[in-house]
């Protein structure tokens, strides 16, 4: 069995670095044979809302024609997984395969896409076209991974097509490698720390951090609590983990949350997710769940975890995503 592995460009500041290597790992793991399909270095790319919106496309382009080159490798019964669905790649595979006419299957991983409300593609305007062209590849696809339940019935909902071979594998969180590369602070050392661990785009509202921090102090004015923004305090990504290593609670506000690998972060590092009714939160943090529905509520749970004895456990569930698509590709 062998898969042609298309990985996210490992952008440094976001997941997608862990992922280049977890994918890869967990696959042979799983039996498979793996080649690794690189884009080529692009130099540094800069962070804005959610990504560089042109390096980004240089790099998927230039494993596009990695694949390309690497074609007469392909035979009957491989397979091409792509880890980035909204792209370029998912186009040529799909494209290849057919013109060519080897018996493989092709699969991607969607993160989200303008079929979520909410979502980048569609604040900026973009769905008036990108829907369709999400639907073709839909089409095109022998198998549409995802990171949740949530996701996949945002697909099902939005995209307007039925019978379509999605499954929620879940999105990999190898907690040990986090653990070995900060060390979580036993919780009763912990200082009163509450960290906002996303990013500043809008569908994070890193405005709300600040008024729950208002309403927080009004509920509990005798408090002594730290409140972090981790993007304003970390210059690292081995900062980041670092800090929520030492704290007791992390807070997102993101509604309409596809699978949260900030707050599975949080938790495996020994922080309490506190998050919002809504969106994946409720499936994807399986233990401990700290679910609000305004930020009063938010601001009482906050407090309550501040008071916690101990931190949230991690089930390991999220270990396993990259066997559950296995199975899927299998089956």
């Amino acid at each position: 069995m062998k898969i042609f592995l298309l990985p996210i460009e490992p952008f440094v500041y976001r997941y997608t670095e862990q992922w280049y290597r977890w994918w890869a790992q967990d696959l042979r793991a799983e039996g498979w044979t793996v080649k690794v399909i690189d884009g080529e270095p692009v130099g540094e790319m800069e962070a804005g809302d959610f990504l560089d919106p042109v390096k980004t496309w240089v790099w998927k382009g230039t494993q596009v024609a990695a694949l390309a080159r690497c074609w007469s490798e392909v035979k009957d019964g491989d397979w091409i997984l792509t880890l980035d669905g909204w792209g370029p790649s998912t186009t040529a595979a799909c494209y290849m395969r057919d013109m060519t006419g080897l018996k493989i299957k092709v699969a991607a991983f969607f993160h989200a896409g303008s079929y979520a409300p909410l979502d980048m593609l569609d604040r900026v305007g973009m769905r008036r076209w990108a829907l369709d062209v999400e639907r073709g590849w839909m089409k095109g696809l022998d198998l549409i991974l995802v990171g949740s339940e949530f996701s996949k019935k945002l697909i099902e909902d939005n995209v307007g097509q039925s019978g379509l071979p999605i499954v929620a594998c879940g999105v990999p969180i190898h907690a040990g490698e986090l653990i070995k590369r900060a060390p979580p602070m036993p919780f009763h050392q912990r200082g009163q720390v509450v960290v906002f661990p996303h990013r500043h785009s809008p569908d994070k509202h890193p405005e709300m951090f600040g008024e729950l921090r208002w309403i927080y102090e009004r509920l509990f004015p005798n408090d002594k609590v730290v409140w972090v923004q981790t993007i304003e305090s970390c210059k690292t990504k081995q900062e980041y983990y670092e800090t929520l290593a030492c704290a007791r609670v992390s807070v997102s506000f993101t509604f309409r949350e596809t699978f949260g690998i900030a707050m599975q972060e949080s938790q495996a590092l020994g922080a309490w997710p506190v998050v919002p009714f809504d969106g994946s939160y409720p499936e994807v943090i399986r233990v401990g769940y700290k679910g609000y529905g305004n930020l009063v509520e938010a601001a009482d749970l906050v407090h309550k975890c501040l008071r916690a004895e101990i931190g949230p456990e991690w089930d390991g569930h999220h270990e396993l995503a990259v066997q559950r698509a296995s199975e899927a590709m299998k089956e």
